[in-house]
């Protein structure tokens, strides 16, 4: 998450949440301010699909999507306005390979580019302060002549956590190649704001890793770096990014937030750079080569990831001799090359 100018305005909402509590004040104050742990939270949370019905193609192309509770819907059906300007925003980003290759700019330009393209249509960085206010009411004791309660008030403040973009009801952060810590605190304030009624979806925007990865080590050696400094583009593992992010929404750190990760990808680059992608729609992690030859199409999918990928590519899989139509996986680390019945 990016640091605020000095006269960015900053939104502070302060929730005043009022508590009777009769002993253990200082404690029950501890309890109510602190945010929930994602440790404690025991049932896993299924991953959605809605966005492959409500994004466009050309924006489901571009990136990568993680889903939960239906967030992409929720988010087009409530909000119809600010749905169109993050789709526009997406449609109009796009990734260089400066983005890639020049040191430093990995984390800061890009993330302010997509950060200036929300402000400038009127969203606003925002930090949620909590503000409980706790009453002990003490009752009169009339034998020793109190006729009336008496009343104790204490307060607790704490300072939240920024978002980077805050509109209507929509939290949207951008977390490109950040420590991977702030996805925890990310989805710790995506949980509070929730469950204070001041949200009703958030988004962040990352990247994925394995592929990007590979297309920076490809970019760097084109542009003149040796074989050591070209491979440590993108390969820290504790930065933000799409194998951090899935199984920390998967346990529900976020709570009952619904929540839509959208992915930086290989795919983003390739389409800024004017070269439509082999086979669109393909997983993080998998490549598509195509050869034509006599009218044929031959299309040679490997999947460079440690899980099944879900493909769409229709044709005969001449390793297997399997004919795929419908929906089908490629499992972890294979290869399939398929005979298209004509050349695409």
């Amino acid at each position: 998450m990016q640091e605020s100018p000095p006269d960015q305005q900053i939104w502070h909402t302060k929730l005043h949440i009022r508590h009777r509590a009769c002993q253990n004040i200082a404690g029950t104050a501890r309890h109510v301010v602190a945010y929930p742990n994602p440790a404690a939270t025991v049932a896993p949370v299924d991953l959605t699909d809605s966005y492959t019905r409500v994004l466009p193609a050309h924006i489901r192309d571009r990136y990568e999507f993680i889903e939960t509770r239906n967030a992409a819907a929720i988010l087009s059906a409530t909000n119809p306005q600010r749905f169109d300007e993050l789709l526009t925003a997406l449609h109009e980003f796009q990734l260089r390979t400066d983005d890639l290759v020049q040191p430093g700019g990995q984390e800061t330009e890009l993330a302010a580019r997509l950060n200036t393209a929300f402000r400038n249509k009127g969203w606003r960085e925002a930090r949620v302060d909590t503000r409980i206010r706790l009453e002990l009411r003490k009752m009169p004791h009339k034998p020793a002549g109190e006729s009336h309660p008496t009343l104790e008030d204490t307060e607790v403040f704490n300072e939240g956590y920024k978002v980077d973009n805050f509109v209507d009801r929509l939290a949207l952060d951008v977390e490109w190649n950040a420590k991977d810590g702030n996805l925890d605190r990310d989805l710790s304030a995506y949980r509070a704001l929730y469950d204070a009624a001041l949200i009703d979806v958030a988004v962040i925007i990352t990247r994925t890793q394995t592929d990007l990865r590979t297309l920076g080590y490809r970019l760097g050696i084109e542009a003149g770096m040796d074989d050591e400094r070209a491979r440590r583009i993108l390969a820290t593992t504790t930065t933000t990014n799409t194998e951090k992010l899935r199984p920390r929404m998967q346990r529900g750190d976020s709570g009952g937030c619904p929540l839509l990760a959208v992915a930086i990808c290989a795919r983003t680059w390739a389409d800024q750079a004017g070269v439509a992608p082999v086979q669109p729609g393909l997983p993080a992690g998998v490549e598509a080569v195509r050869r034509v030859g006599d009218g044929v199409g031959y299309l040679f999918l490997f999947n460079h990831t440690d899980r099944a990928a879900r493909l769409t590519a229709s044709g005969t899989d001449l390793l297997t001799g399997t004919a795929h139509a419908e929906p089908w996986e490629l499992p972890a680390g294979a290869v399939a090359v398929l005979r298209e019945d004509t050349a695409a």
